[in-house]
């Protein structure tokens, strides 16, 4: 089997698997007689996909799509607390689920001058650095595992205000 570790392919490989994490990788390495062998003969064993923008929507079924097709971590742009919150446990552990790792934003925080939000709830625009930093304790708190700005409405060209802090 080739493997592609995202760099360099090695080719002829043999990947030792326990308990869910690769063990060792190489050549030369020889499958243990009480391990169960996977023929892959032909194939490519590549790390998994990171999809850095993903809105799941709250649904497990686009976790479960994802990691079908080789994504095995979402990084999750503006989605609810909760659904994001209940699939920690999962993350965190190591052993095999039906689903892609979620790691989110949670709520965006919404730039100075914008009056809507694109997304299916309402948040405040942090118009100040007193409020952005309130605004960011409390995604914390939530368990964002990162933050979100958006600062401009869909089409519009208001990301350059946005970045130079011109509201």
């Amino acid at each position: 089997m080739r493997v592609f570790d995202g760099a360099e392919s090695l080719e002829g490989a043999t990947v030792i698997v326990r308990g869910g994490l690769i063990e060792s990788i190489g050549v030369e390495v020889k499958a243990p007689p009480d391990l169960p062998l996977v023929d892959g003969s032909g194939k490519t064993l590549v790390p998994g996909l990171i999809d850095a923008h993903t809105h799941s929507v709250g649904s497990e079924q686009t976790l479960n799509d994802a990691l079908r097709f080789g994504v095995t971590t979402e990084l999750n742009m503006a989605e609810g607390k909760d659904f994001a919150r209940s699939h920690r446990p999962q993350r965190d552990r190591i052993e095999r689920t039906p689903f892609a790792d979620l790691w989110s934003s949670g709520p965006p925080a919404i730039g100075p001058g914008l009056t809507a939000s694109p997304f299916a709830y309402e948040m405040p625009p942090v118009s100040s650095p007193e409020l952005a930093e309130e605004w960011v304790r409390a995604r914390i708190a939530e368990g964002s595992d990162y933050i979100k700005i958006y600062c401009s409405h869909h089409g519009s060209s208001g990301s350059a205000r946005c970045r130079r802090g011109r509201s």
